[in-house]
C-alpha cells in the first residue's frame, strides 16, 4: 500500500471538529482528500483518498487522473462501536425514509385541494369565534349570579 506524505505543520492544515488535520500528498504528488466511509464493515472510518487534481489550472497544466491511493486515517473501531454505529445509520434511514413518504403524502393532499395553511388558518379563526362566544357567556353567568 502506498504511503501518504505529511506536509509539515507550518505548511498548512486545518482544524475539523479541534483535531488537527494536516495537508496530505500522495505518491503523484496531488493533495489527498479526507472522506468518511459508511460501508458496513468500517461506518464512520475516515480515510485519504487520491481524488485527482480539482483545480482546473492543474488539470490544464499538468494532467492528473489521480494515482488511485488510499489509506486509512482513523484507526479500526472496535465492534461494540461499529454495531451501535449500524444501529444508529439504520435509525436515520428509516427517518429519513419516513419524512420522503409524507412528503409525498403531503404534495398529494394539495394537489388533490387540501392545503394545510388554509386549514389551520380555518381552524383560527374557529378558535377566535369560540373565546368570543366564551367570553359572552362568562358576562352573561356573572350578570345572572349578580342579580340573584
Amino acid at each position: 500500500m502506498s504511503t501518504a506524505k505529511f506536509a509539515s505543520l507550518n505548511s498548512g492544515g486545518q482544524y475539523e471538529y479541534g483535531e488537527w488535520i494536516p495537508i496530505t500528498y500522495c505518491e503523484c504528488d496531488q493533495q489527498l482528500k479526507l472522506l468518511t466511509t459508511w460501508k458496513a464493515e468500517n461506518s464512520g472510518r475516515r480515510f485519504w483518498k487520491c481524488i485527482g487534481s480539482q483545480d482546473a489550472y492543474i488539470v490544464l497544466v499538468q494532467p492528473c487522473k489521480g494515482c488511485g491511493m488510499m489509506e486509512w486515517f482513523d484507526p479500526p473501531m472496535c465492534k461494540r462501536s461499529q454495531k451501535i454505529i449500524l444501529g444508529l445509520l439504520k435509525k436515520m434511514n428509516g427517518y429519513e425514509e419516513k419524512i420522503r413518504t409524507l412528503e409525498m403524502k403531503l404534495e398529494t393532499l394539495e394537489v388533490e385541494g387540501f392545503k394545510p395553511e388554509k386549514k389551520r388558518q380555518e381552524c383560527s379563526e374557529y378558535s377566535r369565534a369560540l373565546v368570543c362566544i366564551v367570553a359572552v357567556l362568562v358576562v352573561f353567568v356573572s350578570m345572572y349570579i349578580k342579580a340573584t
